[in-house]
């Protein structure tokens, strides 16, 4: 079984705002919530976040919460494995974080048969361990 420590931060991709968000019903104080995809941007990556027209890419507030905290290195879950997680785990891979995916832990939308797995393959292409 793996051992985690103070310097492995767990990545929820796409979590229910109810845990998250202090106004939700749910909240679990100090939750590591980075905003994606807002004011209209394109936010598959927990880490960029896109425009729509021009296509420049601006960075979310996730790596540098992640330096502060000492963070080196990341097990990602959550949803969904050919949209978000896949953008998350391949941006995190080109800034150089060790990442682990948790196969159980992702399901994908497969608009078109095998994106998941296709997802997957690009992953475990940029370097994360996917099991």
């Amino acid at each position: 079984m793996p051992t985690y420590d103070a310097t492995v931060a767990l990545i929820v991709v796409d979590l229910q705002n109810d845990f998250a968000d202090p106004a939700g019903s749910l909240y679990v104080r100090g939750a590591e919530v980075v905003r994606k995809g807002v004011d209209g941007g394109d936010g598959y990556s927990g880490f960029s976040v896109r425009h729509p027209v021009t296509g420049e890419t601006n960075p979310t507030p996730l790596v540098e919460l992640l330096r502060a905290r000492g963070i080196e290195r990341l097990v990602v879950c959550g949803l969904a494995t050919d949209y978000c997680v896949v953008e998350t785990v391949v941006d995190a891979r080109m800034l150089g974080y060790p990442v682990t995916v948790i196969l159980e832990g992702i399901r994908a939308v497969d608009l078109a048969e095998g994106d998941g797995e296709k997802a997957i393959t690009r992953m475990r292409d940029a370097g994360a361990e996917v099991g």
